[in-house]
């Protein structure tokens, strides 16, 4: 039995299983918090999650808590408003959505645990980069004034794992941050086809939105006043945040060896090339002589690396150098 006959015939319950299960793609380095314990664990790579392991979290017949870490791509991204932070209020969350909003991106609001803390999803139709994802949405939100940092707002895609959705202290929120309904008053298979209701009802076109951020912050620049330290303050904040996951990608990586070695080429490069160059930077280049500077300890030398660049090689097409 094969095509639309054989799913037909798979059980409702199971095919959203499998379904669920299937958003949650990287199983290694999965995160666990014991029974009583304040603090996550990271479980060896040698011992990926199971889709078996994901379904009993959510059932709640772990005695554990778990979460995961991303892969290299997405159907949502997610926002983890930690209660008692600066943005845990209805008010905040109002300006949030609003923010949100201007960039065509619907949230859909949950709590994350008993800890009554926030989780804001955006759903996308199809499946996304992630690191496209998370260096998109942190610099709008840089942009708009927000914090990025932990105790106060994150943003995931990252490095980090985020526990899963559905676990016990789960609850669904209406726009205020009030409880419309609670994990505990549903099954299993109820509570997972709600969840995946909300992935398809309220999905975002993300190609639309990115392009509304990028026009909405190349105007943001222009609007700003043009002075040297108004640059450097710029390039800190916007750009030289924790933007994409550690590992070494291979087109980044080339991208950024190119912009290194010749600089920008045509306008509307900057952002890209200063995120591709911080990839460079990060693994290094032996043959070029270009020593690794990964970690935050080293922050300070690739900014400082990367300031100089871009001052030498905007060959005329960086309005933030013209000005």
């Amino acid at each position: 039995m094969t095509g639309v006959l054989a799913l037909a015939a798979i059980p409702l319950g199971v095919a959203s299983q499998y379904k669920f299960c299937a958003l949650f793609p990287n199983r290694v380095k999965a995160i666990l918090r014991p029974p009583g314990g304040k603090s996550w664990t990271t479980i060896s790579k040698h011992w990926p999650m199971t889709d078996e392991k994901i379904l009993a979290a959510v059932a709640g017949t772990e005695p554990s808590l778990y979460g995961l870490r991303w892969g290299d791509q997405t159907r949502y991204a997610v926002l983890d408003v930690d209660a008692g932070g600066r943005y845990h209020s209805a008010q905040e969350l109002q300006k949030l959505l609003e923010i949100l909003a201007g960039a065509s991106l619907t949230a859909t609001l949950y709590q994350s645990s008993e800890s009554r803390g926030w989780h804001v999803y955006l759903y996308f139709s199809q499946w996304e980069i992630s690191n496209e994802v998370q260096e998109t949405v942190r610099a709008w939100l840089v942009a708009n004034g927000y914090e990025i940092r932990g105790g106060q707002l994150e943003i995931f895609p990252s490095g980090n794992g985020l526990r899963l959705p559905l676990q016990p202290g789960f609850a669904w929120l209406d726009h205020t941050g009030a409880v419309l309904d609670r994990r505990e008053n549903l099954t299993t298979d109820a509570a997972i086809s709600r969840f995946l209701n909300d992935l398809e009802a309220r999905a975002n076109n993300w190609p639309e939105s990115r392009r509304r951020i990028q026009s909405q912050l190349e105007q943001l620049d222009r609007q700003r006043p043009g002075n040297v330290q108004g640059r450097e303050e710029r390039l800190a904040t916007a750009d030289f945040e924790r933007l994409f996951n550690y590992r070494l990608i291979p087109e980044k990586y080339q991208d950024g060896r190119r912009y290194w070695q010749t600089g920008l080429t045509a306008k509307g490069q900057r952002h890209d090339a200063i995120l591709a160059v911080e990839h460079y930077l990060w693994h290094g280049d032996e043959s070029a002589g270009v020593p690794a500077l990964p970690g935050d300890w080293n922050d300070e030398p690739r900014y400082r690396l990367i300031s100089a660049w871009i001052e030498a090689k905007h060959n005329g097409f960086c309005n933030h150098i013209n000005r």
